[in-house]
C-alpha cells in the first residue's frame, strides 16, 4: 500500500520505468500515443466511445446511470484530474510533475494513463503482462526551491541521448528546444507550436517565470549549478539515475 496520501492542490514528482529497465517508448507513435494518452485521460468524465478501451471506467459508469443520487457530487465533464506541470518522456522511463485538482486525481489518472498505454504497446507489440515497473512511484513537492531544481532535472534529462559530444550551455539548450516529448519546448514557446498543442498548464508556467526569455535564463543558470555539483561527470550524465 502506497504510505504517501495525494492532497489536492499538492505538486507531486511522478515517474516510473519500463520493467526490467525495458524500452517503453521506441518510436514517434510510441510518443505521441502515451502523450495522447495524457491529454484525453485528464478528464473527470471520459467521453463515451465504445471503440475506446478507456470508457469502461466503473466509477464514471455508475454516476453516468444514477446522476440524481449523484446529484452535487460530479465535476463538470471537462474537470481536469490534475494539472500537468512539466513532462518528459524518454525511451525506456518518464518523469511528470502533477498537481491533484480533485480527490483521487493523481491516482485515477496514472491508472488510465498506464493501462492505456500497455494496453496500446501491448497490442503492438504482440506481448502480454505488465509494461512498467510496478507501481509509479510518487514524491510530495513542498518547497519552491526543489520544485526550481526538478523542472530543470525533468527537462535536462534528453541530454543522456547525447554520447560523446561536448555541448556548450547553449548548444544544449538548442538540443532540448528540439526535443519534442518534453515540456521544455512550451516552456520556451518554440515559434512552431501552436496554442492547441500545449498539454502542460501554461497560466502556471507563466506564473513562475515572467516570460520564455527568463525561463531560458534560468534553464542556462542550472546548466552551471548541475555542471559545478557534477564537475568531475561528463556534462550529458548529470542527470541523476532514479531507483
Amino acid at each position: 500500500m502506497r504510505k504517501l496520501i495525494f492532497q489536492n492542490n499538492q505538486i507531486y514528482h511522478i515517474y516510473n520505468r519500463g520493467v526490467d529497465k525495458r524500452i517503453v517508448f521506441d518510436s514517434s507513435k510510441d510518443y505521441t500515443t502515451f502523450l495522447d494518452y495524457l491529454a484525453k485521460c485528464n478528464k473527470y468524465k471520459l467521453a463515451e466511445d465504445k471503440n475506446d478501451d478507456l470508457h469502461n471506467d466503473d466509477e464514471v459508469n455508475l454516476k453516468r446511470k444514477n446522476p440524481e443520487k449523484n446529484k452535487g457530487e460530479i465535476n463538470k465533464e471537462d474537470d481536469p484530474l490534475v494539472d500537468i506541470l512539466v513532462f518528459c518522456l524518454m525511451p525506456n522511463h518518464f518523469h511528470l510533475l502533477l498537481r491533484q485538482k480533485i480527490e483521487g486525481g493523481i491516482t485515477k489518472f496514472m491508472q488510465r494513463v498506464g493501462t492505456g498505454y500497455t494496453m496500446f504497446f501491448n497490442s503492438k507489440e504482440k506481448r502480454s503482462g505488465a509494461l512498467f515497473q510496478g507501481r509509479f512511484k510518487a514524491v510530495h513537492v513542498e518547497e519552491q526551491k526543489y520544485f526550481d531544481y526538478l523542472i530543470f532535472y525533468i527537462h535536462f534529462n534528453p541530454l543522456e541521448l547525447i554520447t560523446g559530444i561536448i555541448m556548450e550551455n547553449k548548444e544544449a539548450l538548442i538540443f532540448l528546444n528540439e526535443y519534442e516529448w518534453s515540456s521544455h519546448r512550451e516552456y520556451c514557446f518554440v515559434k512552431e507550436m501552436k496554442d492547441s498543442m500545449f498539454l502542460s498548464n501554461r497560466e502556471f508556467i507563466l506564473s513562475n517565470f515572467k516570460n520564455s526569455k527568463e525561463y531560458k535564463k534560468k534553464a542556462i543558470e542550472w546548466m552551471e549549478i548541475l555542471k559545478t555539483e557534477n564537475k568531475d561527470k561528463d556534462f550529458n550524465s548529470i542527470v541523476i539515475d532514479f531507483e
